[in-house]
């Protein structure tokens, strides 16, 4: 099939809605209640419509049961079809016990092709799932002898899929959620097989799962949205949108993916020992915000050559971190003048400057003095060994440390550092997608 279309309203889409459908393996994404699923019951009618009923399979999203036995009591895949198009109703809850019973689905894919060859394709897929062979048990059927009644969910949602893609007659594959049931690493795998058998038959899936998507092949995605009462379907938008779309199905959420919410790149190492103590001040959870010292001193280059190479890859265009991320520097001297340009080009609001040549200079003296130091004494320390490089970074990363194991919320509270970090803090909440 090469498009689809309706003229009158069939649930979520509205009259004159179109679609053209490309042949291999297309992947239709987007959020709840997009018309993803409707979609491929749509592409189902005109097919069954087409005398395509014994050569097109519909799996839809409720198969939790797989039925035991191969005794299909006469019927077959074509009358399954034309029962379940005569009760298809678009976004309508479907009683899988009945109308047909979406248990019977694998048994009759298994009694509708040639079953040797089938059978060998079913084994080799099986394995490479991490499931049990098909092994022949005499008394058995095929379908007693692997004991769906004692499988788990995955391989009871995903053997229909199994089956209707080693049958040779199908040509029209319509998944719905072929993730369900699925650890990620066996979606992946999946989704593999899917694209390798796309290219004998034309499938479609509908899914809310990223490892679904082919990586290697992203104009075959569609972006599936119903920004108000009526469905779009575009074609995804090259592999700078694929990042985020991505990141979208994954929630729009770094934390939950074990990394920061937000980064907040500093100038050096005794800035970041200061920004972690004073988040840990402001109680904000470590896995909120990564606080990120861009090491220009210490290797040995401008400082703003080592801010600039850490910033490059946050905030490029692909990046989920783009908007995610700040940068808080020293005050700036006449001849960081067109550096300064720069970050407040890249950053806008996300750049902080400190009201001091130095985050020592910026600490109040009342710290200093719980920490049993003199801040006077320390600065000059500090100018006096500042041609010695190795001598400068031993000297400010003890007296960072000592400062920040008795740094309270009262010394950055209402200053550029607090600001900073709460600002880092309120962002790194996931987004709406």
């Amino acid at each position: 099939m090469s498009e689809v279309r309706t003229t009158d309203q069939f649930g979520p889409l509205q009259p004159g809605f179109a679609l053209s459908l490309p042949a291999g393996y297309t992947a239709l994404v987007g959020r709840n209640n997009a018309g993803k699923s409707a979609i491929l019951q749509l592409v189902f009618r005109p097919a069954m419509d087409a005398n395509l009923a014994d050569q097109i399979c519909l799996i839809m999203a409720d198969r939790p049961y797989v039925a035991s036995g191969m005794d299909v009591g006469g019927g077959n895949l074509e009358q399954y079809n034309r029962v379940l198009l005569s009760g298809l109703t678009p976004l309508h809850s479907y009683d899988s016990y009945r109308d047909p019973f979406r248990g019977d689905l694998a048994k009759l894919l298994l009694a509708h092709g040639e079953h040797y060859q089938q059978k060998q394709q079913l084994d080799a897929l099986m394995e490479r799932l991490g499931f049990h062979r098909l092994t022949n048990i005499a008394g058995q059927s095929l379908l007693d002898s692997i004991g769906v009644r004692f499988q788990g969910s995955g391989f009871r949602q995903v053997f229909p899929i199994l089956a209707a893609l080693t049958d040779d007659r199908i040509d029209i594959l319509l998944i719905d959620e072929p993730e369900a049931g699925l650890e990620p690493v066996l979606q992946r795998v999946l989704r593999d097989i899917l694209v390798e058998y796309a290219s004998r038959k034309q499938i479609l899936v509908a899914t809310h799962s990223h490892l679904l998507i082919d990586p290697n092949n992203v104009s075959m995605v569609r972006v599936v949205e119903r920004p108000k009462s009526d469905v779009a379907v575009r074609p995804l938008g090259g592999q700078d949108e694929l990042a985020d779309l991505v990141f979208g199905l994954l929630g729009n959420s770094t934390e939950d993916l074990l990394l920061p919410g937000f980064f907040v790149v500093v100038e050096g190492a005794t800035d970041q020992t200061i920004l972690e103590a004073a988040r840990r001040a402001m109680s904000i959870p470590p896995g909120r915000i990564k606080v990120v010292a861009a090491g220009g001193m210490a290797r040995a280059t401008r400082v703003s050559e080592g801010i600039r190479a850490t910033l490059t890859p946050l905030v490029t265009a692909a990046s989920p971190y783009r908007d995610r991320v700040a940068c808080l520097i020293d005050e700036p001297t006449a001849q960081d003048g067109p550096f300064r340009k720069e970050l407040d080009d890249a950053l806008g609001e996300r750049l902080f400057v400190l009201p001091a040549p130095s985050i020592e200079e910026f600490l109040p003296e009342a710290l200093f003095e719980r920490a049993g130091r003199i801040k006077a004494d320390d600065l000059a320390t500090i100018l006096r060994i500042k041609p010695d490089k190795a001598a400068l970074l031993t000297f400010k990363a003890e007296l960072s440390i000592s400062l920040a194991e008795v740094l309270a919320l009262d010394d950055v509270e209402g200053t550029v550092v607090a600001e900073a970090l709460r600002m880092a803090a309120e962002r790194a909440a996931p987004t709406e997608p």
